[in-house]
């Protein structure tokens, strides 16, 4: 039994220590000390890729040759200047309110079928989409979020 329990302990530690090893290798970045992770930058990535194979002429930098290298570059730089404008944000109360970016959402989706009623939009059938999918309403709102604050910065740097 002591036996057991030892190499319970034992098991335990080696799988915390592999786990914390694992995510500090995923660390491709660190900004102020806010981690840029490789799935962050992957996701980035395959953003920009798509969007490289649609127009290519957007990326001049870009050459065919080192398409992927170049791309991942663009993607880490985008999350290193994110998290920049989120810190600076912070440290000078830039804040966004919830009825901004209720307003935006409403603006960008207003002509969306599911929120429409006779060519209007429905504000019922906004609660209604925030109370059933909640997840996906929060990464809408959480993406407006950050281009908020990012066109504030920007202009503020202007």
């Amino acid at each position: 039994m002591k036996n057991l329990k030892i190499s319970l302990i034992f098991f335990l530690l080696l799988l915390i220590l592999s786990v914390r090893f694992s995510y500090a290798n995923n660390i491709v970045a660190s900004v102020n000390g806010e981690p840029i992770t490789w799935i962050e930058m992957q996701n980035r990535y395959e953003l920009l890729w798509k969007d490289y194979l649609k127009d290519k002429t957007k990326y001049p930098s870009v050459s065919e040759n080192t398409f992927q290298k170049d791309l991942k570059r663009i993607a880490l730089n985008q999350l290193i200047n994110e998290k920049l404008y989120l810190i600076y944000a912070k440290e000078n109360n830039i804040t966004i309110t919830d009825q901004e970016l209720e307003t935006v959402f409403k603006e960008i989706y207003s002509n969306t079928n599911i929120f429409l009623s006779d060519g209007r939009f429905d504000n019922q059938k906004f609660q209604d989409f925030k109370n059933q999918h909640p997840d996906k309403y929060q990464q809408i709102i959480s993406k407006i979020r950050d281009d908020i604050l990012n066109e504030k910065i920007r202009q503020i740097i202007k």
